[in-house]
């Protein structure tokens, strides 16, 4: 709580320092103030034993209606109302269609490695190659780092450990292997993961193992399935959560079945050590870039 709490602090006071800096605050900054702010304000409080920690990934922003006794009443018709809520709501769909348009995502045609490769088609820079993701596997990760290395000039390469190899390599070193990998390889009774609700529906890790990946992906197809269908009565409920949840998580068990493991498992926090985390593993704390670190910890929260 303590080193959270130092973390939170350290926000609001970046926040802050580019707010003062700022020739011109916009509603961004400003909220960005409010949002590091609340956030301390809620660690403070739970380190006092004020009350329980409200745990919340989005930001700390008001969310609910103030009352407000001095209404305005516009001095506009009814007519003109009604003409004016249905132009906003025009122009509201055109821009929800041309964000969905230019920012969509999809795992085949529109991924993080598409967008990379895309980017660097964009630039003047000669790489070695034009790599074409039309008709090729490139979409997948570890296909596309082949791909550059035979196609573009590689000067040098650096592997960064996930989070979670990276506290399961500190693990080992530490307690019985065996033990630890029992443990850890699963959802239900890991340590280092906690269930994230964006995440797809899953049991078992693949992220770490070759040989019995396709028996693991077997049982999380099943467990996918199996979740799919729970949801299909809770959809009144949930509103479709459990329901998608299960139908990725059995999308993603598919590639498993096959060797290739896609999905690892995201996390809401990581503690700010681990962002220097080197190729070895090693848990090396470092300076941080100020934009960069708040960029990422804004699309954290």
């Amino acid at each position: 709580m303590t080193s959270l709490v130092g973390e939170a602090r350290e926000a609001f006071g970046r926040a802050r320092a580019r707010l003062r800096t700022r020739d011109e605050i916009d509603e961004e900054d400003v909220a960005a103030v409010e949002a590091a702010g609340n956030r301390l304000l809620e660690l403070r409080a739970a380190a006092a034993g004020n009350h329980d920690l409200r745990v919340s990934a989005s930001p700390l922003v008001p969310s609910r209606d103030a009352p407000w006794s001095d209404l305005v009443v516009p001095d506009v018709t009814e007519d003109d109302l009604a003409q004016s809520q249905a132009q906003v709501s025009s122009a509201e769909r055109r821009f929800v269609d041309r964000l969905e348009q230019r920012c969509s995502y999809n795992l085949v045609t529109r991924n993080c490695v598409s967008e990379l490769f895309h980017t660097a088609d964009a630039t003047s820079v000669e790489l070695g190659g034009r790599i074409d993701m039309g008709w090729s596997l490139d979409f997948i990760p570890f296909v596309a780092a082949r791909t550059v290395n035979d196609t573009w000039h590689v000067a040098q390469r650096t592997t960064l450990r996930s989070y979670r190899r990276a506290q399961l390599d500190d693990m080992y070193r530490r307690e019985n292997p065996l033990r630890v990998w029992l443990r850890e390889c699963n959802v239900l009774t890991s340590t280092i993961y906690s269930r994230n609700t964006d995440d797809s529906f899953f049991l078992l890790f693949t992220d770490d193992v070759v040989a019995p990946r396709p028996l693991f992906g077997t049982v999380n197809l099943a467990a996918g399935l199996g979740a799919a269908a729970v949801g299909i009565p809770l959809l009144p409920f949930d509103g479709g959560q459990t329901l998608m949840a299960g139908l990725r998580g059995a999308v993603f068990s598919l590639p498993e079945l096959a060797f290739v493991n896609l999905r690892k498992g995201s996390f809401d926090h990581v503690p700010r050590e681990i962002y220097g985390a080197s190729s070895a593993g090693d848990l090396a704390p470092r300076q941080p870039d100020s934009d960069v670190e708040q960029e990422a910890e804004a699309r954290r929260r």
